[in-house]
């Protein structure tokens, strides 16, 4: 056992409440993907305390979508529309870096990170490096997606994921909860599976280096 999983067996292990217990474990399943770094951890300990077969499968799923999306990797690809009804696809964009940002407009976290996307796009315009925001919203808000980008004024590149979180895409990278950036370097591979938000500094400091 990692000394992290060790750490977090140990906490778990005095919790007494079981919706606390319910509650914890939720959150171990939706780490697998969020926190990659860790996702052998909490597979680990998703698989020691949960008995339900369907909730361990759906967890394995998850372990396997980020390990097959770890760094270095190739990305898995997408084809999904933008505004204008075109299809859009990543292999379009080999040469350059790809920051993805994956939203919806029901995701209050997700709009506010809007402002400060906008502001790296300012920052690395005519940089090597495109911005993409794939939205996971149901087919029925696709009017209320294109009346946001308006009124947002949302600059980039913006697509609408085909099947919302089902989209190949997204399930390809195990993505459970949003907002959820990815990097892809210009020759397709993965730099950060989940990278930080556009409001963390480190975020425009790491681009700031990358594209010297």
């Amino acid at each position: 056992k990692t000394e992290g999983s060790v750490l977090m067996n140990d906490v778990f292990s005095k919790i007494k409440t079981k919706p606390l217990k319910i509650d914890v474990l939720i959150s171990f399943y939706y780490s697998i993907s969020n926190k990659p770094e860790k996702s052998d951890d909490y597979y680990k300990l998703f698989r020691q305390y949960v008995t339900n077969s369907e909730f361990l499968k759906e967890a394995k799923k998850q372990w396997k979508s980020v390990k097959s999306t770890s760094k270095g990797k190739k990305s898995p690809q997408f084809k999904f529309e933008d505004i204008n009804g075109n299809k859009v696809e990543l292999s379009s964009f080999e040469g350059k870096y790809v920051f993805i940002d994956v939203w919806a407009t029901w995701c209050m976290p997700c709009l506010q990170q809007i402002p400060y996307m906008k502001d790296l796009e300012k920052k690395f315009e005519g940089k090597n490096i495109v911005f993409i925001g794939i939205s996971v919203d149901k087919k029925d808000k696709k009017e209320l997606w294109k009346k946001t980008i308006r009124e947002k004024e949302m600059k980039g590149i913006q697509l609408f994921a085909d099947k919302s979180f089902d989209s190949n895409f997204i399930k390809s990278y195990g993505i459970a909860s949003i907002p959820r950036f990815i990097l892809i370097d210009p020759q397709g591979k993965i730099v950060n599976s989940n990278m930080s938000k556009p409001s963390d500094k480190k975020t425009e400091n790491f681009l700031q280096q990358l594209l010297k």
